[in-house]
């Protein structure tokens, strides 16, 4: 199948977690209600394990084995007008009275030919930041700039 693109695609959040961190349909991130919003670009989803490096007398040649893994923080920038639902979950999560609770958080690609429903990528995050104006000139849209901090790992649905 050819490549995907990010043309047409959408993040959601969700302020409930699900029963089950899967893709069950009825335990899991598909049994949702999820706030469906558009960013300037979606944000990479990338775990990083940690180095640990394993040095002996014996060996002259030192190794790098893998530690412990983080996700790099998942940034993005968005128009609160465009989804007052999807920032009020936001900016609860960052400063309001959950801010120390998780929420869910999905990216959305846009159908291929043939697909009746999207793939998508869920996961649960803590709001890290959020911006009150990301500044600019007068020919600049005031988007905020998020940040979460993924807790959990990737789960994809498949297109189907």
């Amino acid at each position: 199948m050819a490549g995907r693109t990010f043309l047409g695609a959408k993040m959601a959040v969700c302020a409930t977690l699900p029963a089950t961190f899967d893709g069950n349909a009825t335990t899991g991130y598909p049994s949702l209600t999820w706030v469906e919003f558009c960013a300037d670009a979606i944000p990479a989803l990338k775990k990083t394990f940690q180095t640990v490096e394993k040095t002996t007398t014996c060996s002259e040649l030192d190794k790098d084995l893998k530690g412990s893994a983080k996700f790099d923080a998942a940034t993005f920038n968005f128009d609160p007008g465009d989804s007052s639902a999807a920032a009020a979950i936001l900016k609860s999560h960052f400063d309001g009275a959950s801010k120390n609770a998780e929420l869910a958080f999905k990216v959305i690609f846009s159908k291929r030919a043939g697909e009746t429903t999207p793939e998508e990528k869920c996961t649960t995050a803590l709001v890290g930041g959020y911006a009150d104006s990301n500044g600019g000139s007068k020919n600049d849209v005031d988007l905020k700039e998020v940040s979460l901090w993924i807790q959990r790992d990737i789960v994809t649905i498949d297109a189907a």
